[in-house]
């Protein structure tokens, strides 16, 4: 070490450098594992004797804090819990199986399990909040200790509450801490038994509630149907539908109106005729009675004989007026024949203007009754429409109604039948076990 090499002066070089500075370290930094190891055979009893110290005091406090217990109770979700009453039977508080696999649900259902409803009662159950063991008093302080209210128990036994779900199951394990291993298996129990009961409440009060409402509309519903039955009793009796339905006096009533309108147009038409007819023989009766040539007059017997007659007393007149004078007797009395015929023919002519003028008075009276009649028709089937109409519409409520009634009364039963067979999404399938040792011996008040 530290030797220097000499070299010719005659070169022009310095003296030898030092060795490269990685080398320096090494002898800084070396340990000498000889000398601790002497040390540690020098002082070997004392080290012993501080390690037997430190363990003795570990275990001996480990000894004096509470040991620590857990038990685990299994809950199995069903979201197709068995159905006696069929599938086409819902179950209206139950709305788990429309999106019971879904996470939300699921997380929902795990802070429900450590909620302080069921934490409360468990706490009232086992009178926790009056239990000085379940707070690890200590014996010495257990004659003054009163006890905590029922809210500050429920919290702490929420802080001892784990829950885990087991993947792609729907198992969830719910385990609860305690310093005693049967209070821990009697905790994790009453709050797996405390939750199904909580949930059967809560689907019981939802039938309940729904049941309740069902029935209350079923009660107003039964009233409305009753009433618009009798209204439609009541219609049909004022309108006398009880013995013909609206639609076969409806069309009795179109039967009549076609006929009164058939035997109105035949009167009209007969009216029009003797109209005709009474015109002409006016017009007859103001004229020469053979220079009449009226088809009513022409076609009358009692006229043509009287014609006939007539011809005949005019043709004997000219003949006797080549033999005789004007003032003929014989002559005087062909004048009187033929003036006779004359006013034969002239009353008949007016007998027959006085039947068709009572004819034609005759026909236009039934043609004003059949006018009336059918005016009468047409009314009654005005009133029919609208009776029809008020009729179908109290119809149509009642039908409405009944129909609406029968569905709540099936939906009522349904109900009923669900809260009678308290179908179930959620069983214990494990209750615990009393644990077989302590997981920690933390305290669990610290």
């Amino acid at each position: 070490m530290g030797h220097l090499t000499n070299r010719p002066h005659g070169h022009g070089r310095g003296p030898t450098q030092p060795p490269p500075p990685q080398e320096a370290p090494q002898e800084v930094s070396g340990i000498d594992f000889r000398f601790l190891l002497s040390a540690l055979l020098k002082y070997k009893w004392l080290i012993a004797a501080i390690a037997v110290v430190i363990t003795v005091g570990v275990a001996f406090w480990s000894l004096k804090l509470p040991k620590v217990y857990e038990a685990t109770v299994s809950l199995e979700f069903d979201p197709n819990p068995p159905r006696p009453l069929a599938r086409d039977v819902d179950d209206v508080s139950s709305p788990v199986s429309n999106f019971f696999m879904t996470q939300e649900w699921m997380a929902t259902q795990q802070k429900v399990l450590q909620s302080r409803r069921v934490c409360d009662t468990v706490v009232r159950r086992l009178g926790l909040h009056r239990d000085p063991g379940f707070f690890d008093v200590p014996a010495d302080a257990r004659r003054g200790w009163r006890g905590v209210s029922v809210e500050a128990a429920a919290v702490t036994l929420q802080g001892r509450i784990t829950v885990t779900p087991i993947k792609d199951t729907r198992i969830v394990e719910v385990s609860v801490r305690d310093s005693n291993p049967d209070r821990a298996t009697l905790l994790a129990n009453a709050i797996a038994d405390a939750y199904i009961e909580k949930t059967k409440q809560d689907r019981m009060g939802s039938t309940v509630s729904a049941l309740e409402w069902l029935s209350t509309q079923l009660d107003g519903l039964k009233r409305e149907l009753g009433n618009a039955e009798l209204a439609l009793h009541d219609f049909k009796r004022d309108h006398n539908v009880l013995s013909l339905s609206l639609e076969d006096r409806l069309n009795i009533t179109a039967r009549g109106m076609e006929r009164f309108s058939d035997s109105l147009t035949e009167a009209r038409t007969r009216r029009i005729g003797l109209d005709a007819r009474l015109r002409s023989l006016r017009e007859a009766n103001r004229a020469d009675p053979m220079q009449v040539h009226s088809s009513v007059i022409n076609s009358n017997a009692v006229v043509a004989t009287q014609r006939a007659a007539y011809r005949e007393a005019t043709a004997e007149r000219q003949s006797l007026a080549l033999q005789y004078g004007p003032s003929h007797p014989r002559m005087r009395a062909v004048d009187t024949k033929i003036a006779t015929i004359r006013d034969q023919m002239r009353h008949e002519i007016d007998t027959l203007l006085d039947g068709a003028d009572l004819d034609l008075r005759e026909v236009r009276r039934v043609e004003g009754g059949l006018q009336s009649a059918l005016d009468g028709e047409n009314e009654d089937a005005l009133r029919l429409n609208l009776a029809e109409i008020d009729y179908n519409r109290l119809n149509r409520e009642r039908e409405n109604k009944s129909k609406l009634y029968g569905l709540l009364l099936e939906r009522t039963a349904e109900t009923n039948l669900t809260r009678m067979l308290q179908i179930e999404s959620v069983r214990v399938l494990d209750r615990a076990l009393k644990p077989g040792g302590p997981i920690m011996t933390l305290s669990l008040t610290s």
